[in-house]
């Protein structure tokens, strides 16, 4: 992703699981690595600081540059993560 400024959905179950942008392209998928940064101090800011409106920076590290444990791979993990969310994890 390069900087690019506009509306941004995030799904998050107990981290980020989808980054989509304004028009539901899908941008990253767990278990990718998505991020969000305060754009002022770019110190990291949880999902529970982030408001509606408030300008952040987003960034996806692919998967394929994290070390991942074998049960983020675990395709019924990810079925329920689909179910709760209501989001393909595919």
């Amino acid at each position: 992703m390069k900087g690019f400024r506009g509306m941004y959905e995030l799904t998050f179950w107990n981290e980020y699981m989808t980054l989509e942008d304004e028009r539901g392209v899908r941008l990253a998928t767990f278990p990718d690595l998505i991020v969000t940064m305060e754009i002022k101090s770019s110190l990291p800011v949880t999902s529970a600081e982030i408001v509606r409106g408030a300008e952040v920076l987003l960034a996806a590290i692919p998967r394929e540059y994290v070390p991942l444990g074998a049960g983020v791979k675990d395709p019924d993990v990810l079925v329920q993560v689909e179910k709760v969310t209501g989001k393909s994890m595919g």
